[in-house]
C-alpha cells in the first residue's frame, strides 16, 4: 500500500478480460479444498494502491463475485489516492461483506509526512485526513493503522488526541496498533524498535484517562510475542477483543502458528498471478508457489506452513506457545541457521515484557529459574489447548491465574 501511480507491465495479466476470472477460480477452488464456509473467504484489496481509477472494471467483477458467493472484503491503502468514482464503487458493493478500508496514518502531520511522502516529497497527511473524513461520511468503515517506529510514538497522545477532537472515534472506526518489524532483513528506514518497548509503552497510554475510553476500537498486529500474553495478563488494549462484526483483536489462546503464512490460511496474488503467502514476500525471488494462470493444485499449496508441535526445533522449546515458531521468511534468509539465534532473540523479548509488567506494577508474580517455561505452561493450561486448528476441541472458558 504505498503511493503507487504508474501501471506496471505486468499489471496487464490481472486487468485483461481472463484477469478476474482467474483469481476468482482460484478463490473458488481452494475455498473447496479447505471445506470452508463462505464468511471465511475474506479478499483483500491490496497493492501498490488498489484504488486507482484503472482498477475500477476489474474490482467491480471481483466485488460482484463477493457479493455473489457470500464472501467478505476488505480494502489496504494509503487512503491518499481516493476518487469519487471508487468511491462510488466501493460503497455500491459495502452492504455486500465489507470489512473496513485499512488506511495508515503513522502519526500527527509532521511525523507521518516525514515519514510517508509522495514521490515528489509533498506531505501525504492531510490528503488522507481529508478522504478519511469523506469515507465516514459515507458511513464506510474504516480502520485506521499506526506503525510505530523509534520516531513516532513519542507523539502517539497528540495523534490520538487530534484523532478525538475530530470525532473520528465516534463513527464507524476503529484504531490499529503494529510495530515494525525486520522481518527477512527488510529495511526498516531505521525505524526498528523492540516488540516489548512498544507494547508497554502503547499499554501505559491506553491506561491513561483520556484514552482509555479508545480501548474498545483498538485493534492489535505485529505484536507475535507480546500480543498473547497482554491478553493472558488481562492488560488494557489486549482485552479490546470485539472490534467489528465479532472479529477478535487477536488469538486468545496459545501460539501453535506464527502468522498466516505458516497456519497456511493466506494468499497473495501478485499482479503476474504469482501464489505467495505473505505480503513481505512479493517482490521477492523464490517465495512464489504456483501461479493462478497457470493451473494450482489447492492441495499442494502450503510450503511454509509450520506448526510448532510438528516443528523438531521448537516441539521441545520453553516457548514454543508463546512465540509461535517464528518468521517463515526470516528462516528462508538465514541458511539454515534461524534456530539458532531463535530462542535467544525471541524469548529476550517476552522476558523483558514480562519484567516490564512487574515493574509498572501490573503484575503480582515473581520469575523463577524457568520463568518462559512456566509461564507457557500455565497459559497452555489456561486455555485447555489441544488443537488450534479443531475449534471442536478448543475450551473457550480460560481459567483463573494461578
Amino acid at each position: 500500500y504505498c503511493f503507487q501511480k504508474d501501471a506496471l507491465p505486468e499489471e496487464e495479466l490481472l486487468l485483461k478480460a481472463s484477469g478476474p476470472q482467474a483469481v476468482i477460480r482460484f478463490i473458488k477452488s481452494y475455498q473447496l479444498s479447505r471445506n470452508l464456509p463462505n464468511h471465511k473467504i475474506c479478499i483483500q484489496l491490496f497493492g501498490g494502491e488498489p484504488v486507482q481509477n484503472r482498477f475500477h472494471d476489474f474490482w467491480k467483477q471481483i466485488l460482484e463475485a463477493v457479493r455473489k458467493n457470500g464472501w467478505r472484503w476488505a480494502v489496504v491503502t494509503s487512503g491518499a489516492t481516493f476518487t469519487s468514482k471508487m468511491m462510488n464503487l466501493f460503497q455500491s458493493y459495502a452492504q455486500f461483506g465489507l470489512q473496513e478500508f485499512n488506511i495508515t496514518l503513522d502519526g500527527i502531520a509532521q511525523v507521518h509526512d516525514a515519514l510517508r511522502p509522495f514521490d515528489s516529497g509533498k506531505g501525504t497527511h492531510a490528503a488522507i485526513v481529508r478522504n478519511i473524513d469523506e469515507l465516514l461520511r459515507r458511513g464506510l468503515p474504516v480502520l485506521l493503522k499506526t506503525n510505530f517506529g523509534k520516531d513516532n510514538i513519542s507523539s502517539y497522545r497528540k495523534h490520538l488526541r487530534q484523532i478525538m477532537a475530530k470525532g473520528w472515534h465516534k463513527k464507524n472506526f476503529a484504531l490499529m496498533v503494529n510495530v515494525i518489524q525486520p522481518f527477512g532483513k527488510v529495511d526498516t528506514g531505521g525505524q526498528k524498535i523492540s516488540e516489548e518497548v512498544i507494547m508497554l509503552e502503547l499499554i501505559r497510554i491506553f491506561k491513561e484517562p483520556a484514552f482509555s475510553t479508545l480501548i474498545p476500537i483498538v485493534r492489535l498486529e505485529g505484536k507475535k510475542l507480546t500480543g498473547y500474553l497482554a491478553n493472558a495478563f488481562g492488560l488494557p488494549v489486549a482485552h479490546s477483543e470485539r472490534v467489528r462484526k465479532g472479529k477478535p483483536v487477536f488469538d486468545a489462546y496459545p501460539y501453535h502458528a506464527f502468522c498466516n503464512p505458516t497456519k497456511g490460511n493466506s494468499w497473495n496474488i501478485a499482479p503476474n498471478g504469482d501464489l505467495r503467502t505473505c505480503n513481505w514476500m512479493d517482490g521477492h525471488e523464490g517465495f512464489d508457489e504456483a501461479n493462478i494462470f497457470r493451473g494450482v493444485n489447492p492441495y499442494a499449496l502450503g510450503r511454509y506452513t509450520n506448526h510448532v508441535v510438528c516443528n523438531s526445533s521448537c516441539a521441545s522449546c520453553d516457548i514454543n506457545t508463546l512465540c509461535g515458531g517464528g518468521c517463515p521468511i526470516d528462516m528462508s534468509v538465514s541458511n539454515g541457521s534461524y534456530y539458532d539465534t531463535c530462542r535467544s532473540n525471541h524469548g529476550s523479548i517476552i522476558k523483558a515484557f514480562v519484567e516490564g509488567c512487574i515493574q509498572y506494577g501490573w503484575l503480582n508474580i515473581a520469575l523463577g529459574e524457568q520463568p518462559l517455561l512456566v509461564l507457557r505452561k500455565g497459559f497452555d493450561f489456561r486455555y485447555q489447548y489441544r488443537d488450534r486448528f479443531d475449534p471442536e476441541t478448543r475450551i473457550s472458558d480460560p481459567y483463573c491465574l494461578a
